[in-house]
């Protein structure tokens, strides 16, 4: 067994790709979690046991801009692990994915355990 995280969102481009550069990405997404949504971008593909998405966005985006130097993903994934205080947000910054954690731990003041600031929800 293995612990499971799940992916909601589409990631998009920075830019419009032309038939061969969608070709190669293709290609290249087949290798990892990540399909084609439409022709807006890529998606988590639903496979369980994903350890390596940010491994495998740096991946793509290196060997993209081999071709593309200005290719980059945009936007954002929310994610949410088995433990429901594992939640974050996989977001792209200038062609970089970050991890950026959602909702702050506080305790509850009456009896003292942990609960979260539940101003964003992820829904997976």
């Amino acid at each position: 067994m293995g612990y499971n995280t799940k992916f909601k969102g589409t990631l998009g481009f920075n830019r419009n790709l032309n038939a061969d550069e969608m070709d190669k990405l293709y290609f290249l997404l087949d290798e990892c979690d990540l399909v084609f949504d439409g022709d807006i971008g890529v998606k988590w593909k639903g496979q369980e046991k994903n350890y390596t998405m940010m491994e495998d966005l740096i991946a793509i985006t290196s060997e993209m801009r081999k071709e593309i130097p200005d290719f980059a993903f945009t936007g954002y994934m929310l994610a949410q692990g088995e433990d429901v205080s594992d939640r974050w947000m996989l977001e792209m910054v200038d062609g970089v994915p970050y991890k950026r954690v959602i909702g702050d731990k506080i305790v509850c003041p009456h009896c003292g355990g942990r609960i979260f600031d539940e101003v964003v929800k992820v829904q997976l």
